[in-house]
Protein backbone atom coordinates (compact mmCIF):
# COMPACT_ATOMS: atom_id res chain seq x y z
CA UNK A 1 0.00 0.00 0.00
CA UNK A 2 2.53 2.42 0.94
CA UNK A 3 4.76 1.61 -2.17
CA UNK A 4 1.52 2.05 -4.33
CA UNK A 5 1.46 5.60 -2.78
CA UNK A 6 4.85 6.36 -3.32
CA UNK A 7 4.89 5.72 -6.99
CA UNK A 8 1.68 7.42 -7.41
CA UNK A 9 3.29 10.69 -5.82
CA UNK A 10 6.29 9.83 -8.36
CA UNK A 11 7.90 8.81 -5.63
CA UNK A 12 11.13 6.22 -6.99
CA UNK A 13 12.93 5.20 -3.57
CA UNK A 14 11.83 3.73 -0.47
CA UNK A 15 14.15 3.44 3.08
CA UNK A 16 12.65 0.53 5.19
CA UNK A 17 14.07 -0.72 8.75
CA UNK A 18 14.49 -4.59 7.99
CA UNK A 19 13.81 -6.30 11.63
CA UNK A 20 15.98 -9.58 11.93
CA UNK A 21 12.39 -11.08 12.43
CA UNK A 22 10.92 -9.66 9.12
CA UNK A 23 14.38 -11.32 7.27
CA UNK A 24 13.95 -15.00 9.73
CA UNK A 25 9.77 -14.78 8.45
CA UNK A 26 10.37 -13.99 5.12
CA UNK A 27 8.75 -10.99 4.74
CA UNK A 28 10.92 -9.55 2.60
CA UNK A 29 11.88 -12.46 0.40
CA UNK A 30 12.66 -11.72 -3.09
CA UNK A 31 12.20 -7.93 -2.74
CA UNK A 32 15.66 -6.47 -4.39
CA UNK A 33 17.06 -4.08 -2.22
CA UNK A 34 19.80 -1.63 -4.34
CA UNK A 35 21.46 -0.51 -0.47
CA UNK A 36 21.86 -2.33 2.57
CA UNK A 37 23.07 -0.74 5.53
CA UNK A 38 23.97 -2.50 8.77
CA UNK A 39 23.99 -0.87 11.87
CA UNK A 40 24.93 -3.11 14.62
CA UNK A 41 24.05 -6.17 16.38
CA UNK A 42 23.02 -6.18 20.28
CA UNK A 43 21.33 -8.75 22.71
CA UNK A 44 17.81 -7.54 21.53
CA UNK A 45 16.13 -10.11 20.23
CA UNK A 46 17.23 -13.50 21.71
CA UNK A 47 14.52 -14.19 22.64
CA UNK A 48 13.27 -14.61 19.41
CA UNK A 49 16.52 -16.27 17.62
CA UNK A 50 17.79 -17.88 20.41
CA UNK A 51 21.78 -16.85 19.82
CA UNK A 52 23.87 -14.69 18.70
CA UNK A 53 24.69 -16.77 16.11
CA UNK A 54 21.15 -17.20 14.58
CA UNK A 55 20.43 -13.39 14.96
CA UNK A 56 23.77 -12.62 12.89
CA UNK A 57 22.37 -15.24 10.47
CA UNK A 58 19.11 -13.54 9.44
CA UNK A 59 21.00 -9.62 9.38
CA UNK A 60 23.30 -11.48 6.82
CA UNK A 61 20.99 -12.84 4.58
CA UNK A 62 19.75 -9.02 3.67
CA UNK A 63 23.25 -8.87 2.11
CA UNK A 64 23.14 -11.62 0.50
CA UNK A 65 19.84 -10.95 -1.24
CA UNK A 66 17.03 -12.61 0.62
CA UNK A 67 16.35 -14.05 -1.82
CA UNK A 68 16.27 -11.48 -3.99
CA UNK A 69 19.19 -10.03 -6.02
CA UNK A 70 22.40 -9.01 -3.88
CA UNK A 71 22.28 -5.29 -2.80
CA UNK A 72 24.55 -3.46 -5.31
CA UNK A 73 25.82 -1.45 -2.45
CA UNK A 74 26.20 -2.38 1.32
CA UNK A 75 27.46 0.50 4.24
CA UNK A 76 28.70 -1.40 7.05
CA UNK A 77 29.91 -0.63 10.84
CA UNK A 78 32.88 -1.68 11.06
CA UNK A 79 33.08 -0.62 15.15
CA UNK A 80 30.28 -3.80 15.24
CA UNK A 81 31.84 -7.59 15.02
CA UNK A 82 29.28 -8.70 12.82
CA UNK A 83 29.42 -5.61 10.93
CA UNK A 84 33.44 -6.70 10.61
CA UNK A 85 31.95 -10.13 8.49
CA UNK A 86 30.05 -8.53 6.54
CA UNK A 87 32.52 -6.76 4.93
CA UNK A 88 34.25 -10.13 4.05
CA UNK A 89 31.08 -11.29 1.74
CA UNK A 90 31.69 -11.35 -1.71
CA UNK A 91 29.97 -8.69 -3.61
CA UNK A 92 30.31 -5.12 -4.12
CA UNK A 93 32.56 -3.13 -2.62
CA UNK A 94 31.18 -2.21 0.93
CA UNK A 95 31.62 1.29 2.22
CA UNK A 96 32.50 0.84 6.36
CA UNK A 97 31.82 3.84 8.75
CA UNK A 98 32.39 3.79 12.13
CA UNK A 99 34.12 6.25 14.56
CA UNK A 100 37.98 4.98 13.66
CA UNK A 101 40.22 6.96 11.16
CA UNK A 102 40.40 3.96 9.15
CA UNK A 103 36.62 3.66 8.22
CA UNK A 104 35.53 4.79 4.74
CA UNK A 105 33.38 7.38 6.73
CA UNK A 106 34.03 8.46 10.22
CA UNK A 107 33.94 11.46 12.46
CA UNK A 108 36.48 13.97 14.10
CA UNK A 109 36.11 16.41 16.78
CA UNK A 110 32.51 14.97 17.93
CA UNK A 111 31.00 17.04 20.43
CA UNK A 112 27.98 15.63 22.30
CA UNK A 113 25.84 17.46 24.43
CA UNK A 114 21.86 17.42 25.84
CA UNK A 115 21.26 20.23 22.67
CA UNK A 116 22.71 17.87 20.36
CA UNK A 117 26.07 16.94 18.59
CA UNK A 118 28.83 18.85 16.26
CA UNK A 119 31.22 16.77 14.52
CA UNK A 120 33.28 16.79 11.00
CA UNK A 121 32.65 13.81 8.67
CA UNK A 122 35.43 12.40 6.39
CA UNK A 123 34.19 10.54 3.31
CA UNK A 124 35.97 9.52 0.01
CA UNK A 125 33.44 12.34 -1.35
CA UNK A 126 35.03 14.68 0.75
CA UNK A 127 34.13 15.70 4.40
CA UNK A 128 31.51 18.23 6.05
CA UNK A 129 30.66 20.33 9.33
CA UNK A 130 27.61 18.93 10.68
CA UNK A 131 25.36 19.96 13.59
CA UNK A 132 22.82 17.85 14.74
CA UNK A 133 20.10 17.86 17.06
CA UNK A 134 20.06 14.70 17.77
CA UNK A 135 21.77 13.13 20.74
CA UNK A 136 23.70 10.57 22.01
CA UNK A 137 26.59 8.69 20.42
CA UNK A 138 24.38 5.98 18.72
CA UNK A 139 23.30 9.13 16.74
CA UNK A 140 27.11 9.56 15.84
CA UNK A 141 26.81 5.89 14.23
CA UNK A 142 23.25 6.41 12.90
CA UNK A 143 24.20 10.01 11.01
CA UNK A 144 27.52 8.13 9.80
CA UNK A 145 25.44 5.08 7.92
CA UNK A 146 22.84 7.73 6.72
CA UNK A 147 25.73 9.65 5.23
CA UNK A 148 27.72 6.62 3.44
CA UNK A 149 24.16 6.09 2.29
CA UNK A 150 23.82 9.27 0.69
CA UNK A 151 26.95 9.90 -1.01
CA UNK A 152 26.25 6.25 -2.88
CA UNK A 153 23.46 8.04 -4.43
CA UNK A 154 25.73 10.86 -5.26
CA UNK A 155 24.09 13.39 -2.64
CA UNK A 156 26.56 16.37 -2.28
CA UNK A 157 28.05 16.75 1.20
CA UNK A 158 26.79 20.26 1.67
CA UNK A 159 23.50 18.65 0.76
CA UNK A 160 24.14 16.07 3.46
CA UNK A 161 25.23 18.46 6.46
CA UNK A 162 21.69 20.21 5.69
CA UNK A 163 19.78 17.65 5.89
CA UNK A 164 21.26 15.64 9.01
CA UNK A 165 20.99 19.14 10.66
CA UNK A 166 17.00 19.37 9.69
CA UNK A 167 16.25 15.78 11.11
CA UNK A 168 14.58 16.47 13.96
CA UNK A 169 14.07 13.89 16.97
CA UNK A 170 11.33 11.43 17.16
CA UNK A 171 9.06 12.03 20.16
CA UNK A 172 9.70 9.72 23.00
CA UNK A 173 12.84 8.46 21.74
CA UNK A 174 16.10 10.34 23.89
CA UNK A 175 14.38 13.09 24.06
CA UNK A 176 15.35 15.77 26.27
CA UNK A 177 12.42 16.66 29.38
CA UNK A 178 13.45 20.26 29.82
CA UNK A 179 10.52 21.73 32.39
CA UNK A 180 12.91 23.94 34.13
CA UNK A 181 14.01 21.37 37.05
CA UNK A 182 17.35 22.35 38.52
CA UNK A 183 19.37 19.62 36.74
Amino acid sequence: RYFDELIRQGGTHATLEVSSHALSLGRVYGMDFDTAVFTNLSRDHLDFHQSMESYGQAKRSLFKGAGGAHPQFTVINRDDATGRNLLKIDGPLPLSYGMSADCMVHPEQVQASFSGLRMKIHTPSGQCDVRSPLCGTFNVQNILAATGTAIRYGISMETISRGIQACAPVPGRFEAVNVGQPF
